[in-house]
């Protein structure tokens, strides 16, 4: 970044970029990964509301299972691509961001591989 002399001070405005008025600054997470994690949880509660309503109606909704994978398939796909755009966000925490993209290729690998097994 940033190469000085030996003595050679820092510029202001370059320590204020790294401190604050009382130390180091409060590093806010990224809201597009806030997003992606609430996402996750959204197609989570889709799947498990899906595979409760297969079995309490013993199979009978296959339309209404199919739907309910749909949009979890969907809410996935959208959450993997807000951690991605996530990333793009300057002097943020990516921790939610690294936590959607894991949660949300999860789901929708699992989702796929349910798709698939189906078909064949």
């Amino acid at each position: 970044m940033f190469v000085r002399k030996r003595g050679e001070k820092k510029d202001k405005s370059m320590k204020k970029q790294v401190t604050g008025k009382y130390g180091k600054t409060f590093i806010k997470h990224s809201g597009m990964g806030k997003l992606s994690c609430g996402m996750a949880a959204v197609s989570f509660v889709l799947i498990s509301s899906a595979i409760l309503i297969a079995y309490l109606m013993r199979g009978n909704t296959i339309s209404m299972v199919g739907g309910l994978g749909s949009l979890a398939v969907a809410a996935a796909g959208f959450g993997f691509h807000a951690a991605m755009t996530g990333f793009r966000d300057r002097d943020r925490n990516y921790l939610t961001c690294r936590i959607g993209i894991t949660l949300n290729s999860v789901i929708l690998l699992g989702l796929i591989i349910i798709f698939f097994r189906g078909v064949f």
